[in-house]
């Protein structure tokens, strides 16, 4: 295995379990100050559902929850109804 990606591999484990350890937030109440850049995870009742990445995670969550977002804004959003509708 090249040296360099088994170095970054391996540094993600930790950071994975700091975002399973983290406090859930509604998105109605994300913090003022909160890092701007970062991974994001969408759950429901201990369920994981959607993990996403964002240069400016509080514009993206934001993007996700907006009534009339198309389904490059709202991938996840897009995704569930796919899903409860057979496709």
């Amino acid at each position: 295995m090249n040296p360099m990606f088994s170095e970054i591999t391996e540094g993600l484990e930790p950071l994975f379990k700091q975002l399973l350890n983290m406090l859930p937030v509604q998105a109605g109440s994300l913090r003022k100050i909160m890092p701007i850049r970062g991974i994001y995870l969408f759950s429901e009742d201990g369920k994981h559902l959607y993990v996403g990445r964002s240069n400016n995670i509080k514009r993206r969550i934001g993007r996700h929850s907006r009534s009339g977002a198309t389904y490059r804004m709202a991938a996840f959003v897009f995704h569930l109804a796919r899903q409860a509708a057979g496709f």
